[in-house]
């Protein structure tokens, strides 16, 4: 049977708070909620009838758990609902985030923190909100707003794996992104790849590499592009596809100076000109 700190976890995510959003509603700290819904303790009886109001369910069917009539606009509950709404699996993402927008369009939220953990951390933890930068996810599979973990998914993006408008990771990819390994509109890293790129090897329309830059203009010690300079070596190709000369001749300037290239970066490189 359901559990209180269960039902107020379920009815709190189908009603798109976070424990955050449902802290500020009810004028408390959101440690209070997180208690609640992990039995370190319970809400009074004067909580108890505002989280009634709030959910617009019954105090017995808020205390005791019988059947509680459907959100407004949202989809009539099925066999099995009450067990999607704890656990959330990804199929039920998508509709719980729609729920909220239609609930409140103009400022909602949604958040999902999975109670397995590694390291510390949620293996899974989504927190989504429309107007709000700073709304956080942290775990081993971070998506929010802001979003730090071992992969991470956002607007601002931070971890191993990083992927978002501002990234910033061991690889990254995203419009602004910066890392070991850097994909994006504007590239920076080791090893950078975009329309900006800047690291130690650059390849890019803009290309700017400390050791190598290979793109359409380039700058670097060894440059290879359509347009730029080399400080120790370059291959300018000028428009078109690079002849086979140039081809050599490009090929013996990474032979010669690029020689910690590895032979497959090399064929790639040069079937790219």
């Amino acid at each position: 049977m359901e559990q209180l700190n269960e039902r107020l976890a379920c009815l709190r995510r189908r009603a798109g708070y976070s424990q955050e959003g449902l802290a500020e509603r009810l004028g408390i700290s959101r440690q209070a909620v997180s208690k609640w819904e992990s039995s370190q303790s319970q809400p009074d009886i004067a909580r108890l009838v505002q989280l009634s109001e709030l959910y617009e369910v019954s105090l017995d069917q808020l205390i005791k758990g019988a059947p509680a009539p459907s959100l407004p606009d949202a989809a009539p509950q099925t066999p099995g609902e009450a067990e999607i709404c704890r656990s959330c699996p990804w199929r039920e993402v998508r509709r719980t985030v729609d729920e909220a927008i239609r609930a409140r369009p103009d400022h909602w939220e949604y958040e999902y923190k999975s109670r397995r953990t590694l390291w510390g951390m949620p293996l899974v933890h989504i927190h989504l909100a429309r107007n709000r930068l700073n709304v956080r996810a942290h775990g081993v599979l971070a998506i929010g707003n802001r979003a730090s973990g071992v992969v991470s998914i956002g607007l601002l993006s931070r971890g191993l794996l990083s992927f978002g408008l501002f990234s910033l990771g061991l690889v990254s990819a995203g419009v602004l992104s910066a890392g070991l390994i850097a994909l994006g509109n504007v590239a920076l890293g080791a090893l950078a790849l975009g329309n900006v790129a800047v690291g130690l090897v650059a390849f890019g329309n803009m290309a700017s590499g400390a050791l190598l830059a290979v793109g359409n203009l380039v700058r670097g010690r060894v440059a290879i592009g359509n347009a730029g300079s080399g400080s120790v070596a370059q291959v300018i190709i000028g428009d078109g596809m690079a002849s086979e000369l140039q081809k050599a001749a490009a090929e013996s300037v990474l032979a010669q100076h690029c020689s910690w290239l590895p032979g497959w970066a090399v064929r790639m490189l040069l079937a790219m000109l």
